[in-house]
């Protein structure tokens, strides 16, 4: 029945989900902040190809399909006279890796149940779709784990973005034990205290001191972070 009401609820709110100008907070819009850093150089008709040298990969513990459907669209209007099926193709190089599942799949993507994205949730089969999901309690059924904490463990740059930090979901990734010395951390920790923060921070002691300089926790949002860091 917890499934049944996840499911519900994304997909509620993914048809009211409003993006760029229609935002009714702008100032909190990253996802277009990182759609133009990775496209800032995109200029001729046939850029879009260069899309795939971005060397960046997702990692979400959410379940809803936003980030997907804005990164098409996007990429769709802004290349106007390309295919769909040639932005796919781009797109599918980023890789986006859900650890415990999502709702189902976009009409562009090559995985399980498609539903499109804003559909009346009236003409969608919620019993077909509830087994996509997975929970903490599920975590050996998931396939996609190792690759995303091998991800983790090779990346140079690793950005917290709107992360708890919890126990649960650290441990579910095995952090800090598979990160490695020279990595880049940054997190956000939108309202904590410097305590919080600095408890945060002490996660990472195996990084090389001072560790300060390698993990930036900071009281600010995931934009203001890519702003500063990225």
């Amino acid at each position: 029945m917890g499934k049944w009401a996840i499911v519900f609820r994304i997909l509620d709110a993914e048809s009211k989900s409003q993006f760029r100008e229609k935002m009714e907070n702008k100032s909190q819009d990253w996802y277009s902040y990182l759609f133009g850093k990775l496209t800032e150089d995109l200029v001729k008709k046939d850029d879009y190809s260069r899309l795939s040298e971005n060397n960046i990969s997702f990692i979400t513990f959410n379940y809803d399909r936003s980030l997907e459907h804005f990164l098409y669209e996007s990429l769709l209007n802004s290349f106007n006279n390309i295919s769909t099926e040639k932005i796919k193709e781009q797109l599918t190089t980023l890789r986006v890796i859900h650890i415990f599942g999502q709702v189902a799949g976009l009409d562009w993507q090559d995985i399980f149940d498609k539903i499109e994205y804003r559909r009346d949730i009236n003409r969608i089969n919620l019993p077909g779709i509830v087994k996509n999901l997975r929970i903490i309690y599920e975590e050996n059924e998931n396939i996609e784990l190792e690759e995303a904490r091998e991800l983790i463990s090779n990346a140079q740059h690793i950005f917290f973005l709107g992360f708890g930090y919890a126990k649960e979901n650290l441990k579910v990734l095995n952090i800090p034990k598979i990160l490695k010395k020279g990595q880049n951390i940054y997190g956000t920790a939108l309202h904590l205290t410097k305590k919080e923060i600095k408890d945060i921070q002490s996660i990472f002691p195996d990084m090389p001191p001072p560790y300060a300089s390698y993990v930036h926790i900071e009281n600010i949002d995931c934009l203001m972070l890519l702003r500063q860091y990225l």
